[in-house]
Parts: structure tokens; C-alpha cells; sequence
């Protein structure tokens, strides 16, 4: 790969990985309104929630998940080299993120942006977001292995053979 490439690769980096978040919560918010509405049609206007759990619960509850794992996975994917680097790094920018909003939505309460969640759910909400990021790490761990594991062999395709086989005399 020429240095071109390695350099765009990496200003890539958080316009891909951005981008795949916004698109990941679209999805979201879309198939949660979907499977709202089909439970609605099929079970008629008795049916107020699917599975006792509002359309907005269940797109929080993806979201949490999903959209951090994607923005991660994504920006892990899209880096040339040291990918668990990048992911920690798109991991504590999304944390810094994350608490910039709460921080703003919390002293806005006499202006009427509230958090209006229990703090069982904001709980479940930040297990999610921990189980997404360590998956997404666990990934980008991964994907560096394997990137190094070709490096290696691209650098010098006759040492891994000889290493693994044992010649006798």
C-alpha cells in the first residue's frame, strides 16, 4: 500500500466511521417503528407496545448497542494499521460525546430538556454501551492480529514456513 493511500485511509478514519453510526441509527429508529406498527396491524389497536415496550425503548435499546459497535467497527476496519489503537481512540471520543450530551441535558431541566428514564434503564442503557465497545475492541484486537499476521508474511514469505515445519537431518 503506497503512503497515498495510508494517509487518505486514515483521514478516512472518522468521516467512514461517523457516517456508519448516523446510517446504523436510521436503520434503527426505521425498523423499530416497523416492528411497532406490524404488532399494531397485526394485533390490532389493542396492541399499544411490542413486547410490552415502546417503539422509542426499543430504538434506545438498539442504538446503545449497535450504533457505538458499528461507529467502532467501522472506524477499526477503515484504519491501515493499528486498528485496537484506533478503536480505543473512536471509543473514548464517543464517551467524551456521550457525556457532553447528558451534561447538557441534565442542567437544562428547568428549560424542559429532561432525561425522563429510571435509572434501572439508563443502567441497562450503559451495559449495552460497555458490551458494545468491548465486542467492537475484541474485533479491532482481531483484525490487528491478522493484519500483522500478513505484514509478516508479505515481509518475509519463507520464515513462517520454516517456523512451523520441522526438518529433521
Amino acid at each position: 500500500m503506497t503512503l497515498l493511500k495510508k494517509i487518505l485511509r486514515w483521514v478516512a478514519v472518522l468521516p467512514a466511521a461517523l457516517l456508519a453510526f448516523i446510517a446504523v441509527m436510521f436503520l434503527i429508529h426505521g425498523m423499530a417503528l416497523l416492528a411497532h406498527w406490524l404488532a399494531l396491524w397485526a394485533l390490532g389497536n389493542t396492541a399499544v407496545n411490542f413486547l410490552e415496550l415502546s417503539a422509542e425503548a426499543i430504538e434506545r435499546f438498539g442504538d446503545a448497542f449497535f450504533a457505538p459497535f458499528t461507529l467502532m467497527y467501522v472506524g477499526t476496519h477503515v484504519a491501515p494499521r493499528f486498528k485496537f489503537i484506533a478503536g480505543i481512540v473512536l471509543t473514548l471520543l464517543n464517551a467524551y460525546i456521550s457525556a457532553l450530551i447528558v451534561s447538557l441535558l441534565y442542567p437544562a431541566a428547568p428549560h424542559g430538556r429532561t432525561i425522563e428514564d429510571s435509572w434501572f434503564r439508563i443502567t441497562l442503557l450503559f451495559v449495552l454501551w460497555v458490551a458494545a465497545v468491548v465486542s467492537a475492541l475484541v474485533e479491532a484486537r482481531k483484525a490487528d492480529k491478522e493484519k500483522r499476521k500478513i505484514e509478516q508474511i508479505t515481509s518475509d514469505p519463507i520464515s513462517p514456513l520454516i517456523e512451523g515445519e520441522h526438518f529433521r537431518a
